[in-house]
């Protein structure tokens, strides 16, 4: 069978080339064939405040901070940024047999929507926009559905104040299943078509890298950053470089600069971002996937809860029961970390969603 995936498999960050390659690798190893199906970026509903703009300022603010020479620093953060993005076109994008050329409308037997933020049509990037056909708009599909999509930061109250609510909710009633991957997502798509959705997990959570993933990295004794660029604020780094003294360890960054890092690793390959994961003595982290990389691989974690990551991230941390997880104060970052890992707690839930998702894939091809 010819299965179309339909991600955010051309945005150039790990997380999101990762579960796109998972997806894509799970159902080929049901045999099937499998292709991505990209999409045509929409209008920008919510260009106020724009994120992205704002976590650039906030990236610029903090370079400032212990610079000797502005212009200078500030020339080499923009070419780091730079050679990151080119070398994850040139490089990563390929492996998922991405072509610099979109292929929209491709005909497939199956397209799957998702995994990823494909429901999250409020945010600023024009990247993404409003794009309908991440809401299966104009495919030339046989069956849609959808599976681990996430509507990220976007709210039912958003799509309200557009007016967009019931045309969403149209669009998603025409889905064959519908599969997501947080409540936050479970409950807008309740509110909009009446349908009660599958919870799923991420598929980063559901495969096994250990194929691919380098058997040693070079670093020991480390606590890896991963987070944006600039979005540590001063008193969250005086707080992790304190920790970091205390047990002795060397703060890494993987792929994204940190000034407060002693280590940073620039440019290093998506799957050898998990082994630093996997070798690191604990994770500090403010995105949804470096919570799943620490579940992955059991890591002791704690995480920073952001307006634009909050719904997603505390239902995963729900779905774990590491609620705790999550650093309210400050001063209980020690804490925190040194919080035993639910490592056989986790695989039995990760091997249950795994046998979950191979039943919700495989009755999804057989319904054709």
């Amino acid at each position: 069978m010819k299965i179309g995936i339909l991600s955010m498999q051309r945005i150039c960050n790990y997380g999101s080339f990762l579960q796109a390659w998972a997806l894509q690798h799970l159902l080929q190893e049901m045999g099937h064939e499998v292709c991505f199906v990209d999409y045509t970026p929409g209008p920008v509903l919510c260009p106020e405040g724009r994120p992205p703009l704002s976590r650039l300022l906030q990236g610029k603010c903090h370079a400032l901070w212990q610079m000797r020479s502005r212009r200078s620093r500030m020339i080499r953060k923009q070419e780091r940024n730079e050679t990151f993005q080119q070398t994850f076109q040139r490089e990563y994008l390929p492996l998922l047999g991405l072509s610099k050329e979109r292929r929209c409308r491709i005909p497939v037997d199956l397209l799957i929507i998702g995994s990823d933020e494909v429901f999250h049509c409020m945010q600023s990037n024009p990247q993404v926009g409003y794009a309908k056909e991440l809401f299966g708009e104009g495919n030339r599909a046989k069956r849609v559905v959808s599976f681990a999509a996430s509507f990220g930061s976007t709210t039912l109250s958003m799509l309200r104040e557009k007016g967009i609510d019931g045309e969403i909710g149209r669009m998603l009633s025409r889905f064959c299943a519908l599969s997501v991957r947080d409540s936050h997502s479970w409950e807008i798509v309740r509110a909009l078509t009446g349908r009660e959705a599958y919870l799923h997990i991420d598929p980063v959570l559901l495969y096994d890298f250990s194929r691919k993933t380098p058997e040693r990295t070079v670093c020991r004794d480390t606590i890896l950053v991963y987070a944006y660029a600039g979005r540590m604020q001063e008193p969250e780094i005086a707080a992790i470089q304190r920790f970091a003294r205390q047990q002795g360890k060397t703060l890494l960054s993987v792929g994204t600069y940190q000034p407060f890092c002693q280590v940073n690793i620039p440019k290093a390959t998506p799957f050898e971002l998990l082994a630093y994961v996997r070798d690191a003595d604990y994770v500090i982290t403010d995105t949804f996937h470096g919570c799943v990389y620490s579940l992955k691989y059991h890591k002791p974690f704690c995480v920073f809860l952001r307006p634009t990551n909050q719904e997603k991230i505390q239902g995963l941390l729900d779905a774990f029961c590491e609620k705790s997880r999550s650093v309210e104060k400050l001063q209980d970052l020690e804490e925190i970390l040194k919080q035993p890992v639910k490592k056989e707690k986790n695989n039995s839930l990760i091997n249950r969603k795994k046998w979950e998702s191979i039943q919700y894939l495989e009755k999804q091809t057989l319904d054709l």
